[in-house]
């Protein structure tokens, strides 16, 4: 047993150490759920840990939100949060590219306004950030 709390260690690697805030940080600060949550997981940290695979599944994640959006808009109280890292200051603190940064913004807007179109813009930000890999992989390997 340790008296550190979770937030200072993580098991299995630094990938999230590293980062300015982890992505754990912007899911409480927007009260996300489970599906945003990880899509701005794998979109942020796909520089350093898991390549065009964490773009993959960060394409996998928005695809289950587009398919679902319907049952993911429920009727009520619309979300009310004290936001003590918005979306911006997580984007820029980490240096997130202009890409990855609309998908974090779509994802937490999303969240937020339930617009679907939101959604569709950050699957699209994902795809072409699996593209522009794909290019620069190619060009490397020439």
């Amino acid at each position: 047993m340790t008296n550190r709390k979770a937030d200072e260690y993580q098991v299995g690697g630094d990938h999230y150490r590293k980062m300015a805030h982890q992505p754990q940080h912007l899911t409480r600060s927007y009260g996300l759920g489970g599906f945003e949550h990880s899509a701005i997981k794998y979109v942020s940290r796909w520089r350093n840990k898991g390549g065009i695979d964490d773009l993959r599944k960060a394409l996998h994640f928005c695809e289950m939100l587009i398919e679902n959006e319907n049952r993911f808009i429920q009727i009520g109280q619309p979300k009310g949060f004290d936001l003590p890292l918005t979306s911006n200051e997580y984007c820029s603190d980490n240096d997130l590219g202009d890409l990855e940064t609309i998908v974090v913004m779509c994802l937490c807007r999303w969240d937020r306004l339930l617009n679907p179109h939101y959604l569709k813009q950050a699957r699209e930000a994902v795809l072409e950030l699996i593209h522009v890999e794909r290019m620069r992989e190619k060009a490397d390997s020439d």
